[in-house]
């Protein structure tokens, strides 16, 4: 009678291991989802920042003002189109030097503007270009 008491004893002590290694598991696997789901929480709160941020720079007051300046650098000579309407610009430049196109590009380049077309023929030191942009 003496062997089962120990037996006993021995599945208990087995099965209580057991527990405490299912509990400890499971602890940690909840704190792992835990951490995902924080980590995860932090990103998209990162990302609806740098979104608004963007919004409010995409969607500038003073970039129609900033374009119109830009027009006001280029020789009258050159701009066969120039229009702006709503969100979006059409510019047409003819018989440009590469310099002034450069410097053109440059300025139009740090705008936060999208490029829906950009053309640029060449011929003997003097440009075309075709730019259709929004904002």
């Amino acid at each position: 009678m003496v062997i089962p008491r120990q037996l006993n004893r021995e599945q208990v002590l087995i099965a209580a291991l057991l527990f405490a290694l299912a509990a400890w598991g499971y602890k940690s696997y909840e704190q792992r989802q835990a951490r995902r789901a924080s980590e995860q929480a932090v990103q998209t709160i990162r990302e609806i920042r740098e979104t608004a941020a963007l919004r409010a720079f995409w969607s500038a007051k003073g970039l129609r003002k900033k374009i119109r300046q830009l027009k006001e650098t280029l020789p009258s000579t050159v701009i066969k189109t120039f229009t702006i309407k709503r969100n979006k610009t059409v510019i047409l430049l003819q018989e440009i030097d590469g310099r002034t196109l450069n410097r053109f590009l440059r300025r139009l380049g740090r705008l936060p503007v999208q490029f829906n077309t950009l053309s640029i023929r060449g011929n003997t030191g003097r440009y075309t270009l075709e730019c259709q942009c929004k904002w």
